[in-house]
C-alpha cells in the first residue's frame, strides 16, 4: 500500500479540526477523523479519479463535513501522497 505523508501543517489543521468537532458534539470529532481516513485510502487507490483544481492539484471532497479547506478540503498532488 502507498505510504502518506503529510505536511505538518496539514497534520496541524487536522487534529484541530478533529478537536473542532469534537467540541461541538461529543463523537463528531471522532467521525470526521475516520471519514478523512477513508479519503485517503480512497486516493491512495485511485489518484487520478479526481478532479482536477488546478494543476497540479485535484479535489476530494469529504462526505457528510462542510470541510474545503485548503489542505484537507482536499486539493492534493503526487508529491502530497509521495506515490
Amino acid at each position: 500500500m502507498t505510504s502518506v505523508i503529510f505536511d505538518p501543517n496539514a497534520r496541524a489543521e487536522f487534529l484541530s479540526s478533529v478537536q473542532y468537532y469534537e467540541n461541538c458534539q461529543s463523537g463528531l470529532g471522532r467521525r470526521f477523523r475516520l471519514v478523512v481516513e477513508s479519503a485517503v485510502q480512497d486516493i491512495t487507490k485511485t489518484p487520478f479519479r479526481y478532479r482536477v483544481l488546478h494543476t497540479p492539484f485535484r479535489r476530494y471532497l469529504l462526505q457528510k463535513f462542510p470541510y474545503a479547506r485548503r489542505t484537507l478540503g482536499t486539493p492534493f498532488t503526487f508529491t502530497d501522497l509521495k506515490l
